[in-house]
């Protein structure tokens, strides 16, 4: 049976599109590549049971499809190919893998809106499920080895996980002369990069105590170079800001993808799935994170070293700063050494 939303299979899928296949014997038929969804490390690459005359629910998957358990242990999205292939080898077969379609999740995500939304409430807007389905951009098609899960970290011991790695890398020593973000913000913002970025050391492209507060020269400094993160401290010392998944440039157009979010002190607000209003560029130079009935998660007109903040349905994130009018006392903007576009 065919999916009319899809063209694809659908027999053997739940509501959802997820469908469990039965691991007999190995090696797998199917090959993985590094998967970018906020649900899944691994994704099928190649199917080679689509090729076999032998009936079996292994022929229902298709490329892109996300390994979403084993043995119905939902952890095991966070693996590895390595730590996978390790745990096969000494599983006792046969075992049950779950993988989901992307596109009949994001299907699923669309008719019911109310369920989605209550996803999102019973959970920190951070990891919300329904901020997996986006679109990949071209920065994410970088061959990098998965080094973890794609989820932000929400726990104390994914902290302190980033924070050693951290740590080892001497990482936390490149933001000595950041004059907006501590190690805190450092350890939890690593944490919600998507985790090929969290290898990757952190560059300081702009800053306004270098720069001044120049919007012409923070975009020519940061053309085509990248995801960034800009970091904001007002006047009265909050800190604020948002990762943006793609270079940052003035375009009326939106762009980016799920993987933007916004952030204050702790907190990170991921995609909802409700806006897709990522980022775009405003009047007067100005750049704007996030949109929606309810208002504008962030917006800096940087030429005027001011602000404002409201409520957002796009990262279904509270106002950032309160009042939610700032005044900029510095902006920094990071990006990441090594990342091909």
């Amino acid at each position: 049976m065919f999916d009319s939303f899809t063209n694809l299979i659908v027999t053997g899928r739940d509501l959802v599109g997820d469908i469990a296949v039965t691991v007999a014997s190995l090696p797998l038929p199917v090959t993985f590549a590094t998967c970018t969804r906020s649900y899944g490390s691994l994704e099928v690459h190649t199917n080679d049971a689509a090729e076999s005359s032998t009936p079996s629910t292994w022929h229902a998957l298709v490329p892109g499809d996300v390994l979403v358990a084993v043995e119905g242990d939902s952890d095991s999205a966070t693996w590895t190919l390595d730590e996978l292939t390790s745990h096969l080898q000494v599983a006792t077969l046969p075992l049950t893998l779950t993988f989901r379609t992307p596109a009949l999740y994001l299907r699923y995500l669309r008719q019911h809106p109310a369920t989605t939304a209550a996803a999102a409430a019973a959970t920190t807007s951070s990891t919300s499920m329904s901020r997996a389905m986006f679109p990949p951009s071209k920065e994410y098609k970088a061959k990098h080895k998965v080094i973890g899960s794609p989820l932000a970290a929400n726990n104390k011991g994914e902290w302190h996980t980033a924070h050693a790695k951290l740590k080892q890398n001497k990482w936390l020593g490149d933001f000595e002369a950041s004059v907006v973000l501590k190690r805190n913000h450092v350890r939890i913002l690593t944490a919600a990069l998507p985790p090929h970025l969290q290898c990757h050391h952190w560059k300081l492209l702009f800053t306004t105590q270098e720069h001044g507060f120049n919007s012409s020269v923070m975009y020519h400094r940061v053309h085509d170079r990248g995801p960034t993160v800009v970091a904001i401290k007002d006047s009265t010392d909050q800190v604020f800001g948002a990762f943006t998944p793609s270079s940052l440039k003035h375009s009326k157009k939106v762009y980016g993808n799920g993987r933007a979010f916004v952030f204050q002190h702790k907190s990170v607000y991921g995609w909802s799935g409700l806006d897709s209003n990522f980022v775009y560029g405003g009047p007067s130079g100005s750049i704007i994170w996030g949109g929606g009935p309810t208002g504008l998660a962030l917006c800096l007109q940087l030429d005027e070293a001011r602000g404002f903040t409201q409520p957002c349905d796009t990262f279904d994130s509270p106002a950032l700063t309160h009042p939610h009018q700032f005044h900029c006392w510095a902006v920094e903007v990071w990006g990441f050494e090594g990342v091909k576009l």
